[in-house]
């Protein structure tokens, strides 16, 4: 029987609509033969198992349908490159199927045309990118990238119901002779992007800047997400560097006003702590514990100081202050008698790097310095002087406590006797948050700095030192990337941007969730690298800063910007935008910008 839902209070749509334009970019590479192999020992992921009382599924035997199962018995038993076609039509024998790829991934509904001559059992499998060997691997991302459908004789028009991230896909016709032509995508993605522009004397750079460009249209469509594909999730934490990344592509704030909307009006937060807010919500799964993120709440309030310098929206400051003083609260419950946070409960997740990713150990340092910049921000936010005493006093704690003369160490242990013991493990990580938190300065920590600058970072990993363990894109480089740029080294920083992004752009039109994403677990269209659109903007554009409340910029192209000539058009409402240009001519450098009506640049 059908159950009707409980009625729900929606919030207006203030922003646009995905247009839903259908584009086929996808050609047909090979024809492959399959076997169905019942003896294959199947894999099971986490997502079908019932792993916590908070977790809705149904149990497996009762599932009618089980297609990540089905898929892994279903065994390529060879591969033929090229796929044939008469007049548009792709002829499948029964266990046939033909692989599609696409030049870049796209976002939004997979569809085609299939004809039965009979009965068919119809799979469509699809990833972000070809392996290899010219497979679709759909289980890589850790979710099941797959539809089936059971057809009778007659003529489809197929589409998805749910949108995807996809750059390849494999349709296999099992039991039955069928035909397909028209295979396409109806995109799901913000339009705002497109009006973005950017171009410059450096290819690369602009390739980079279109692929932000793209994985912001692909993680904007109705909040700042993680992903398209995979979890589509608005995570705080990432969204500190997709918010960076939507100010200069989306042209207002709306989008991500709509983010702490959400939490400053649900009415509590179910499994969690008092005072606690889930990592992303309201899409939370509650699959294991722990299933909160204590860093990612930290991370919250430090986004909302950046929020109100972009909007100067204090109403959604005073919306969210209940969340802001619960989770104040919760944090405090866990101070030690130095005032370090000790004995974290949830998920102390740092990133992805080493030593970042699940922290279980008494004292995480790296984890104090994000709650020193909570504290600062918070006392920003609402007026509170005595936390930023406090954040001074937290300050020198980790400083006499993790400094060991050439760097900052991550943790440290209570023995059983209460003593602490400071572990030697020091990562690339946590030496970024000293610097982002105040902890440590290019004055008082001069040759941390400089080694730093020099000899880690995307194009040299921890080679030169490799007893500190190297960081990845979330958070480490991005926080790298933030230190560089409010250090004003601009060539460095485009330098990096293109070791780091370059190979992401050209291989899929997108930015990944990690420098190893085409490995198992990771996405490779994810919206926090977006930021590198900010850091373009910023250091080869050289538009520093946009206040929309006062209606004026600022321009000023780095001395060292390594390029002879730029132009950029940037959204800075729902209908305007602002246009930079400047050459390089004779040394001088000639600058010309184009205001809507009522801008003007300063300086």
């Amino acid at each position: 029987p059908l159950a009707e839902q409980q009625a729900k209070t929606l919030l207006p749509r203030e922003w646009a609509y995905p247009d839903f334009a259908v584009t086929a970019p996808f050609a047909a590479v090979s024809t492959e033969r399959v076997e169905r192999d019942e003896t294959v020992k199947v894999r099971t992921d986490r997502c079908l198992v019932q792993s916590h009382p908070g977790y809705k599924i149904y149990p497996l035997e009762e599932l009618a349908e089980n297609p990540h199962h089905d898929l892994q018995k279903l065994k390529t038993v060879s591969r033929t490159k090229g796929a044939a076609a008469r007049d548009g039509w792709h002829p499948l024998a029964a266990n046939e199927g033909v692989v599609f790829e696409a030049p870049r991934e796209y976002a939004g509904f997979p569809r085609f045309r299939a004809k039965c001559r009979g009965p068919v059992t119809l799979y469509l499998s699809f990833d972000e990118f070809l392996q290899p060997d010219g497979s679709v691997d759909n289980f890589r991302a850790e979710t099941l990238g797959a539809a089936v459908w059971h057809l009778a004789p007659g003529e489809y028009d197929l589409e998805g119901f749910e949108p995807v991230g996809f750059g390849s896909a494999h349709v296999i016709s099992e039991g039955g002779e069928m035909v397909l032509r028209g295979f396409d995508v109806r995109t799901y993605q913000n339009p705002n992007p497109a009006r973005t522009s950017f171009r410059s004397s450096d290819p690369a750079i602009d390739k980079v800047f279109a692929a932000a460009a793209r994985s912001i249209a692909h993680n904007s469509v109705d909040l700042p997400t993680d992903c398209p594909g995979r979890e589509r999730g608005a995570y705080f934490g990432d969204t500190v560097f997709t918010a960076r990344g939507m100010d200069v592509l989306l042209g207002d704030t709306r989008l991500e006003r709509s983010l702490f909307e959400n939490y400053a009006l649900a009415p509590g937060f179910a499994n969690l702590p008092e005072g606690m807010i889930p990592m992303c919500y309201p899409a939370d799964v509650v699959i294991a514990e722990p299933h909160w993120i204590p860093n990612f709440a930290l991370w919250a309030v430090i986004q909302l100081e950046e929020y109100v310098r972009r909007s100067g929206d204090r109403g959604t400051v005073e919306s969210f202050r209940r969340r802001a003083d619960g989770l104040l609260a919760w944090f405090r419950r866990y101070r030690n008698a130095d005032g370090l946070l000790e004995n974290l409960p949830g998920w102390v997740f740092l990133g992805w790097g080493g030593n970042e990713s699940n922290v279980k150990y008494s004292i995480s340092y790296a984890t104090n310095m994000q709650y020193v910049r909570f504290l600062e921000s918070f006392a920003a936010l609402y007026a509170r002087p005595d936390l930023r005493t406090e954040a001074r006093r937290v300050r020198e704690a980790i400083r006499r406590a993790a400094w060991n003369g050439e760097w900052f160490r991550d943790f440290a242990v209570r023995q059983s006797d209460g003593s602490l013991t400071v572990a030697d493990s020091c990562s690339e990580g946590c030496q970024y948050l000293a610097f982002f938190s105040g902890v440590a300065t290019p004055e008082t920590h001069p040759e941390l700095w400089k080694r730093l600058c020099s000899s880690f970072g995307p194009k040299h990993g921890n080679a030169a030192f490799p007893k500190i363990a190297q960081t990845d894109l979330l958070f480490g480089y991005c926080v790298r990337f933030d230190l560089l740029s409010r250090a004003g080294l601009s060539a460095q920083v485009l330098d990096e941007v293109k070791a780091c992004f370059l190979p992401m752009a050209e291989r899929t039109g997108t930015l990944w969730e990690a420098m190893r994403s085409t490995s198992v677990g990771f996405s490779c269209d994810h919206g926090f690298t977006a930021s590198a659109a900010e850091l373009i903007t910023r250091h080869a554009l050289g538009l520093m800063r946009i206040d929309r409340a006062a209606k004026t910029i600022a321009v000023d192209v780095p001395k060292d910007v390594p390029l002879d000539w730029c132009e950029g058009t940037v959204p800075v409402s729902a209908t305007e935008e602002v246009g930079v240009k400047w050459r390089r001519t004779d040394g001088r450098v000639r600058v010309e910008t184009k205001l809507p009506k009522g801008w003007r640049r300063e300086g």
